[in-house]
């Protein structure tokens, strides 16, 4: 399908979408106000096939499976060892998030650990087989925002 422009519509319908994905149609056309259930389902339908909607989905709550502690870990990796690298962390089911970046750190990869001791395990025992010239780990305090986009 052809791109085309969102408008203020199109944008209301994205974020309640992205703050409930299990909205009605219904409760969406009620708080848009001028529009029918029909048109709703007409626009989604729409801002799926142009791509803005790839799916719905849940976001889990780490701490309500026993995961307290989250970490971000910064890894200076040289450019040879980078495509190793990152298959070892890929298989490393505590890290959520990879991303290969520019600057001082070649990746960043984010983790969730259910307390310091599962954390110090992880740093000692498998961080260490990604060969890395040098890394940092921040665990965080407080999640201020989480969203992947918002518009």
């Amino acid at each position: 399908m052809a791109e085309f422009e969102l408008d203020n519509i199109d944008k209301k319908i994205i974020k309640m979408l992205h703050d409930n994905s299990r909205i009605h149609v219904a409760d969406i056309a009620r708080k848009i106000g001028n529009l029918t259930e029909n048109a709703i389902r007409y626009r989604i339908d729409k801002l799926e096939s142009a791509g803005y909607i790839s799916n719905y989905t849940i976001r889990l709550d780490p701490k309500k499976f026993g995961k307290n502690i989250s970490a971000i870990f910064n890894l200076n990796v040289l450019p040879e060892n980078i495509n190793r690298a990152l298959d070892l962390l890929k298989s490393m089911d505590c890290l959520t998030e990879i991303y290969l970046t520019t600057g001082s750190f070649s990746i960043i990869a984010i983790g969730f650990f259910e307390d310091r001791d599962e954390l110090t395990r992880f740093i000692t025992e498998n961080l260490k087989k990604v060969k890395m010239i040098d890394y940092d780990v921040i665990t965080v305090l407080n999640r201020i925002k989480h969203e992947l986009y918002s518009i």
